[in-house]
């Protein structure tokens, strides 16, 4: 989930957490920049955590590398 939160008289961090998985955070301007960056940075890290869970889902015992 994303939070915005003001820092000084000019700046606007934007931070997305999400369980599990290290946070991931940017400084803008703008309050506009930082809520546009972290829907669209947000989206495009649920997209990806759901393509690898989908990976994780179809791989089986016999694709384990032998030692």
């Amino acid at each position: 989930m994303a939070s915005i939160r003001k820092r000084g008289t000019s700046q606007y961090q934007a931070r997305i957490r999400i369980k599990g998985y290290p946070d991931v955070t940017r400084t803008f301007p703008t309050k506009s920049e930082a809520v546009k960056w972290s829907a669209d940075r947000e989206g495009l890290l649920i997209q990806w955590l759901g393509r690898a869970q989908d990976m994780a889902d179809r791989l089986t015992l016999s694709d384990a590398p032998t030692m």
